[in-house]
């Protein structure tokens, strides 16, 4: 199988490349970043829909800002040609096979297939002929030779070639497999503790022997109760009678005894009443002879002639007190009018003292505008005045002005010298203004002093003389008001009323002392008539007490013959009663062991059930038990079988080593052969994949040989890698090598050889290297130029 062309559109660097391979030896060459690497991670790409063992392969391939994409390779095997494509699709942030453009033509004709990924996939592992279980990491192993892949075989420790071509062989999966069997046996180790455990703990078949021993003990006891039970409740009724029979006799006995208890206590209840009836009649009649003294003097006729007398009075003295109300009520208006006129009065008194003081300072204030108008001077010398205060006080600021400019200056502004003392010239500035505020003063006071003009004191003089005359007028009003108040009369009035009021008062007061008398009296003849309807109630009780004494003391006899026919005996009664608490306690006592015996058979009845519990239990017990050691038995053969089986999983992990590396010795020896025809030494591969160099009997070290051995060296182990890896992974003939960048890391004498061992490789049909190495293209049979322009890949 070889490739024939790859398309790519929208891949990484790519817009659209299309490169065509040939057989021999195609070189794929240009500068760092042109786009060489894409085309070997595209070929991955087609070929199994993934790039290594990377993530994202969609995001790393797709390029930047393009909407969808895609890888088509063409492969050619035998006489068929294959033409696989695979698409690429942006989702929002995310990139995703674009089934649309998933396929597969063979000869030119679509195969029949769902397009999605992993029928493709399917498919492409048919072509390959590749069934590993990682398809990817086989093709990789047996066509890919990866960057620094050479340098690292060369120069890298056993222990990285060993872990790689266990990785190549599938090693792992027995080590995987053998450390997870070690999970396995160890839990099975578990579970069989865990049953030992459980068969240690569980019951013995002597707990069975004596649980059902438990039983039939129980069972024989419960039988006895139940017969104890019988007998006890025959004896039971028995005793049930006799009490009955005996209750009945002394339930006679006792009535018998209440009866006779009763009539005694009525009869001596009844000698009581007699008692305390004759009781209260001494006391009645003590009494009425008390209260027949009190109302020897009372006197019938005089209280009737009192009762209509007192109704007479008190009329007139109702009729008395309304007239002293009404009195009183004109007292009280009279009084309040004298008083108002006495307020009134002094009121008018105070407003008249005031109008005369108004009057006379009217009268004063006329007489000195009258003398003031006789000597008022023109308006002309107070404006004269009023002048020179203004020019005054402008030569004092004029004055303070200069003091400053003085003081600043320091040159005197009166007498234009120098200052030589600067207190000397504020005294000197100081006592000119002093001067004319004195000036100033001086001459307010004589403004002051200037009166009103005459026109305007006359004026004055006239309102004065009109609020003289309002205030006169006033005055006169105020005594016509005091004239009218008529004092004198208001007072005789009240006194008038007052008098009569105090002679109706009086009056009232000689009424009501009489009448008070008269009630005293009648409240005495009252008394008096009470007591007479007492003493004659009295009297009465003392007949109705007597007829009762009568009446109860014929009862009483009644009771006393009674008591007599009762037949009743103290002895007697207090016999039969302990008797009848024998029989009681008696049958008390077989109730007592009834009750017991029910209580314990129903004990025991519950513990049988309990028992017969326990020994379903057990029973479940020891079937289990006879499970569990069944199981035992087969989890400890298991054991035995499972531990065999992992110790020939090792053995079999070191055989497939053993047998490869003979395999891979062999491989190793013939490519070395055909890459170098004659050599001074020998080569050989030892168990741990290292390279052995040997000269005769002498064993070399490996950093001793040329750039060019290595090198030689590193292909034949590489391609035997890959040749034993077809074999293994049941693949066909390889006939493909792909290697990116193999002379990274290599010197120019490596890069040499390397060159020459590559033209002697002759089973492979095809082989594909990407390279920066100029001297490479002299091998080519094919050279792919790439470049950037524009930031896109392009052949040129």
């Amino acid at each position: 199988m070889i490739l024939s062309e790859i398309n790519l559109e929208n891949i990484r660097s790519h817009s659209i490349t299309k490169i065509k391979f040939s057989e021999g030896i195609n070189i794929i060459t240009g500068n760092t970043g042109s786009g060489k690497s894409s085309i070997l991670m595209s070929v991955e790409y087609a070929l199994f829909g993934k790039i290594g063992e990377g993530k994202d392969e969609g995001k790393m391939l797709l390029r930047r800002n393009a909407k969808d994409g895609s890888v088509t390779l063409k492969i050619l095997d035998g006489k068929n040609e294959y033409e696989v494509s695979r698409g690429l699709k942006r989702v929002n942030e995310a990139v995703r096979n674009d089934d649309s453009k998933n396929y597969i033509n063979k000869d030119n004709t679509r195969v029949d297939l769902q397009n999605r990924a992993s029928d493709i996939n399917s498919y492409v592992n048919r072509i390959l002929n590749i069934y590993s279980e990682n398809p990817l990491k086989m093709f990789e192993t047996i066509t890919y030779i990866k960057q620094d892949e050479l340098k690292n075989l060369i120069f890298e420790t056993g222990q990285y070639k060993q872990e790689y071509i266990d990785g190549l062989l599938q090693l792992n999966k027995y080590l995987t497999v053998y450390e997870k069997m070690r999970e396995i046996i160890s839990e099975i180790k578990k579970e069989i503790d865990i049953d030992r455990k459980e068969i240690e703990l569980s019951v013995d078949e002597n707990e069975i022997i004596k649980t059902e021993t438990k039983i039939n003990e129980n069972k024989t006891r419960i039988e006895q109760i139940k017969k104890q039970e019988e007998n006890d409740n025959i004896l039971l009724e028995n005793k049930k009678i006799a009490k009955k029979q005996k209750d009945s006799e002394v339930e006679f006995e006792r009535s018998q005894k209440l009866k006779f208890t009763k009539i005694s206590t009525e009869i001596k209840l009844k000698e009581a009443e007699i008692e305390k009836y004759r009781a209260e009649i001494a006391k009645i009649q003590v009494k009425i002879e008390q209260d027949s003294k009190k109302i020897l003097s009372f006197d019938e006729k005089r209280k009737d002639y009192l009762d209509k007398e007192l109704k007479e009075i008190e009329i007139i003295v109702e009729s008395e007190n309304e007239q002293v109300k009404k009195t009183y009520a004109e007292l009280y208006k009279a009084e309040y009018s004298y008083k108002n006129t006495i307020d009134e009065k002094n009121k008018l008194k105070e407003e008249e003292k005031r109008e005369k003081l108004n009057v006379l300072g009217l009268e004063k204030e006329k007489t000195e505008l009258e003398t003031q108008i006789a000597n008022a001077p023109d308006s002309e010398n107070k404006d004269e005045i009023k002048g020179r205060i203004s020019e005054v006080q402008t030569i004092k600021r004029e004055i303070e002005s200069e003091k400053e400019k003085a003081i600043k200056s320091g040159t005197c502004q009166l007498c234009g010298e120098k200052i030589t003392s600067e207190e000397h010239i504020k005294e000197e500035y100081n006592k000119k203004i002093k001067e004319c505020e004195e000036k100033i003063s001086k001459l307010s006071k004589d403004y002051e002093n200037i009166k009103l003009s005459k026109n305007e004191l006359e004026k004055r003089f006239e309102t004065i003389k009109l609020r003289l005359s309002t205030e006169n007028e006033k005055l006169s009003a105020i005594n016509d008001r005091l004239i009218a108040l008529d004092e004198e009369n208001r007072k005789a009035e009240y006194e008038q009323v007052k008098k009569r009021y105090d002679e109706e008062n009086k009056k009232l007061e000689n009424l009501s002392n009489q009448l008070k008398k008269l009630r005293e009296e009648s409240k005495l003849l009252n008394e008096h008539e009470k007591i007479a309807i007492e003493i004659k109630n009295n009297s009465k009780r003392i007949e109705e007490i007597e007829e009762t004494i009568k009446s109860t003391s014929n009862y009483l006899e009644k009771l006393q013959s009674e008591i007599k026919d009762v037949n009743f005996q103290e002895d007697h009664l207090k016999k039969l009663e302990e008797e009848l608490k024998l029989i009681t306690d008696e049958t008390n006592t077989i109730n007592y062991r009834i009750t017991e015996l029910k209580k314990e058979k129903e004990m025991r009845e519950n513990q049988l059930i309990y028992d017969e519990n326990i020994l379903k239990e057990l029973e479940i017990k020891i079937k289990k038990k006879m499970e569990v050691t069944e199981k035992l038995a087969k989890k400890e053969k298991l054991l035995k079988l499972m531990s065999n089986l992992r110790e020939d999983i090792r053995n079999i992990r070191e055989y497939v080593r053993l047998r490869f590396i003979n395999e891979f010795r062999s491989l190793f020896k013939t490519r070395f052969e055909e890459l170098r025809n004659e050599s001074d030494y020998s080569i050989d591969i030892d168990k741990n994949y290292n390279v052995v160099i040997s000269a005769g009997n002498e064993e070399m070290d490996a950093r001793t040989l040329s750039g060019g051995e290595k090198t030689s060296v590193a292909i034949a182990y590489r391609l035997a890698l890959s040749s034993l890896a077809s074999i293994l992974g049941g693949v066909s003939k390889n006939e493909l090598i792909l290697m990116d960048e193999p002379t990274s890391g290599l010197d120019k004498e490596d890069i040499n050889a390397l060159t020459n061992a590559i033209t002697r490789i002759n089973d492979l049909k095809q082989i594909i290297i990407v390279t920066h190495e100029d001297s490479m293209k002299n091998i080519a049979d094919n050279v792919i130029k790439l470049k950037k322009n524009g930031g896109v890949s392009i052949l040129y």
